[in-house]
């Protein structure tokens, strides 16, 4: 294949996915997914607040999406800056004040117990802040892989909610994520475990006659279930 030409052509195949979703990546109706944030924004913000690290800081969320960890971190303090390579993605995150959530969660689920973990994770973010200032996140349409940003530019990296396992030249974006980062920075980063549920719901598709959509051939499914940690 030619490489050049592929990697550009993967990226914005991802791009007219998530803009395709737009309208619909907010509405988090399902238990797993309104958790799993809901988790993962309380052990940030717990972690920033345990280590004191205090605002103001320079921040950069890479893949912000719809801007949940950007105006997490905003709450927290901190001044933020935002990217993604979804044009509709960032149309939606800039549409958001982060004062709107400053008493309440950064999204609202059916389910309460986890309505109260958001909640929570709020009021451990206006703990860090204290009295200083609120910051609107300011959102840029960029890739993780070649950062508009000049070198040791921001005291913290925040990489979560399966960007990087949707970047091909993922060690490229990690380079970048170095390059931008102050020294001894904090670098905040989530990826799927090798050993994830999703792996089988691949193979329970094509039992199920495709009805979850994950379009994948048993033979890959298969592959990627015995692979090697490191593949």
């Amino acid at each position: 294949r030619n490489e050049s030409a592929y990697i550009p052509h993967i990226a914005e195949k991802i791009a007219d996915i998530y803009n395709s979703m737009a309208n619909e990546y907010d509405d988090i109706k399902d238990l797993w997914y309104g958790w799993l944030l809901a988790r993962l924004h309380y052990k940030i913000v717990k972690y920033l607040k345990e280590k004191r690290i205090k605002p103001p800081l320079k921040c950069l969320d890479i893949g912000c999406g719809t801007g949940f960890q950007s105006l997490l971190l905003s709450l927290c303090g901190y001044n933020v800056t935002g990217i993604d390579i979804s044009e509709q993605l960032i149309e939606k995150a800039k549409s958001k004040s982060v004062l709107d959530f400053e008493n309440q969660g950064i999204f609202i689920s059916p389910f309460s117990f986890i309505n109260e973990i958001t909640l929570n994770t709020t009021i451990l973010g206006r703990e860090i802040r204290n009295e200083m200032p609120i910051f609107e996140p300011v959102y840029k349409l960029a890739s993780a892989t070649s950062l508009p940003f000049e070198d040791n530019q921001f005291e913290l990296v925040n990489c979560c909610g399966s960007v990087l396992s949707s970047i091909e030249e993922y060690k490229q974006a990690l380079k970048e994520f170095s390059r931008v980062l102050k020294p001894n920075g904090i670098l905040i980063l989530e990826v799927e475990n090798k050993y994830n549920i999703e792996l089988l719901w691949t193979m329970f598709d094509k039992i199920l006659f495709g009805v979850l959509n994950y379009n994948q051939a048993i033979s890959t499914s298969l592959k990627n279930l015995f692979s090697k940690r490191k593949e």
